[in-house]
């Protein structure tokens, strides 16, 4: 599960965090939610930066095939409720990281130079 901050983060560190991701966690689908979808979307309306890795990480969502878990939650509440049975998050988000953590769950983050940490 890789959540709105991995994406965008990946984007503007010019990384391919899907690629990483199934090398890391090889075996693992990669799913996102219709949530993080609706907030990449939101925010690549934005005349930013940060505008333009939302438009380019929906792209790349598309262009590898990445499943989509029809959930109208809020993506940091889709990844909180989610259940920790074999799943894998991938979050930039600090907050929601320890969140995760605290719950049991295996979350992780993507380093600047590319790596899961």
């Amino acid at each position: 599960m890789i959540d709105t901050s991995s994406i965008i983060f990946a984007m503007q560190n010019r990384k391919d965090i899907f690629s990483i991701t199934r090398t890391v966690f090889p075996g693992c689908e990669i799913c996102v939610s219709q949530g993080v979808i609706s907030e990449l979307r939101r925010i690549s309306f934005g005349k930013t930066k940060k505008g333009r890795n939302a438009a380019t990480g929906l792209l790349a969502l598309h262009h590898n095939n990445i499943s989509i878990e029809r959930d109208k939650q809020l993506p940091d509440e889709w990844m909180a409720n989610a259940s920790s049975n074999g799943h894998i998050f991938v979050t930039n988000d600090t907050k929601l990281w320890h969140i995760l953590k605290s719950q049991g769950k295996r979350a992780a983050k993507l380093s600047i130079d590319g790596r899961i940490v």
